[in-house]
């Protein structure tokens, strides 16, 4: 069994730890992109993972890693594993067990798409789903049990891809408005079934489909978050594969789409390898897979996509493993499954990755579990408590830390009070109950801290 490590929270996540060291992660940082030497860490069933397919990765903003697998939703705090899972005798359960993709909206709720089961909807205050389904008697229903992709736009708005079309939430009446392809319309949907979603930065949002990549203005859609649906229709602009353009897309069959730091767009094709767009020109740049060439493309079918932290790109495709991109050379490293290594990748099959705030990225694998590797390696400074030095810790059995908006850091202690220490500086202030001040902390044991 492989050793299971915290979740870092996010900012403002607080954590309650009977420690009694404080290690605070300083110093400076090296990317483990410096070298090609990774330890992979896989996660799977004997660490309490429902199954070893990991098909979507998301971490919310309370700090939980869920991942969706083809038996179950799992929610995973760094320690142990809480499956969501269908009872058909219960509504208030998941819409299916075979999760496909995973959302969180501006308020804390999940979206979860799933293999013929619709759309679930999670709400972490109350525990329970709403189920969205296709009702083939209610046209402003979902339109299609099998979900592929979900994205939130600025605006708060649902956007859904199926097997049968583009699906827009109209969030009062929580009913659908659908967009499909339409052979005598050339600004329709390039084709019905919807692949990938990502809402770029300028607003546009950007449709992968089996018969290309379609591009739609989120601007030019009127009452978009209206009650009922539109009675203009949206034009959608195809880009497509052009066998006598070697600056087109390079195939059909768009799986994934990631938008990077410096705004370029990234397309990944089911057997026609990475593209890069250039937006001002409209042209895309390919990169495949040259079984002479080692620092190719591993293989063509591409199905994630990732910009890491500390600046690494990563592709995982289906069957030729994990990719790293050096976006100056358009050379790739590839990270492959070795059943010698148990550090090594846990599948070559990778349908999901995720960059966590933690500086972990995360690899769902078909059959591997979700396996992680560590991108930075912080040197740690250890803070502990000194008599001698009214600057130290104040005592050294920690309760709780919890990170503000400013990035300090307080610390509840057994005994001595609150500290906060701003790293930035290196400085601890204490704060501690007196019997002379009504106005001070009320005991010198803190529990727990929260902003």
């Amino acid at each position: 069994m492989k050793k299971r490590t915290l979740i870092q929270p996010l900012r403002r996540a607080c954590l309650v730890l009977p420690v009694l060291i404080l290690l605070i992660a300083g110093g400076e940082t090296r990317p483990a992109g410096a070298d090609d030497r990774y330890l992979f860490e896989e996660i799977s069933i004997d660490q309490g993972l429902s199954q070893s397919i990991v098909k979507a990765i998301l971490q919310d903003r309370r700090g939980f890693m869920w991942f969706g697998t083809e038996d179950g939703l799992n929610r995973y705090d760094g320690y142990e594993f809480v499956v969501f899972r269908h009872d058909p005798e219960d509504p208030h359960t998941i819409g299916y067990n075979d999760i496909t993709s995973l959302r969180e909206d501006g308020a804390g709720l999940l979206w979860i798409g799933t293999f013929h089961g619709g759309l679930s909807r999670y709400d972490p205050a109350t525990g329970k789903f709403r189920r969205f389904q296709a009702d083939a008697s209610a046209p402003d229903s979902l339109s299609n049990e099998n979900v592929n992709a979900i994205v939130v736009d600025a605006a708060g708005t649902v956007w859904v891809a199926t097997d049968a079309g583009l699906n827009r939430l109209h969030p009062q009446s929580e009913t659908w408005t659908s967009y499909r392809h339409d052979p005598r319309n050339p600004a329709s949907l390039a084709d019905d079934r919807v692949l990938s979603l990502l809402v770029d930065r300028s607003g546009i949002l950007w449709i992968g489909t089996a018969g290309g990549l379609d591009r739609l203005d989120l601007a030019a859609i009127p009452g978009r978050v209206e009650l009922v649906g539109d009675n203009v229709t949206p034009r959608f602009r195809r880009l497509r594969h052009d066998p006598a353009d070697p600056h087109s897309l390079s195939a059909g069959g768009v799986r994934a789409l990631l938008e990077d730091e410096e705004g370029t767009l990234w397309v990944g094709t089911d057997g026609g390898g990475l593209n890069r767009y250039d937006k001002s020109t409209g042209s895309f740049t390919r990169y495949r897979n040259d079984p002479d060439d080692p620092g190719s493309l591993s293989n063509n079918r591409v199905i994630a996509l990732c910009e890491d932290g500390v600046g690494n790109f990563w592709v995982g495709t289906r069957g030729g493993g994990l990719n790293r991109l050096d976006r100056q050379t358009g050379r790739f490293v590839t990270f492959r499954n070795d059943p010698q290594d148990p550090t090594s990748l846990g599948q070559d099959h990778v349908f999901a990755l995720l960059a966590d705030a933690s500086g972990v990225l995360w690899i769902g694998t078909y059959g591997g579990g979700a396996n992680k590797i560590l991108l930075e390696n912080k040197p740690f400074v250890t803070h502990s408590h000194d008599p001698e030095d009214p600057g130290a810790l104040g005592h050294d059995i920690v309760w709780t830390l919890c990170e503000d908006r400013a990035g300090l850091l307080w610390v509840g202690t057994h005994g001595s009070g609150l500290d906060c220490l701003d790293r930035s500086q290196g400085r601890i202030t204490h704060y501690r109950s007196s019997s002379d001040d009504p106005h001070g902390l009320s005991s010198n044991i803190v529990r727990n801290v929260f902003e």
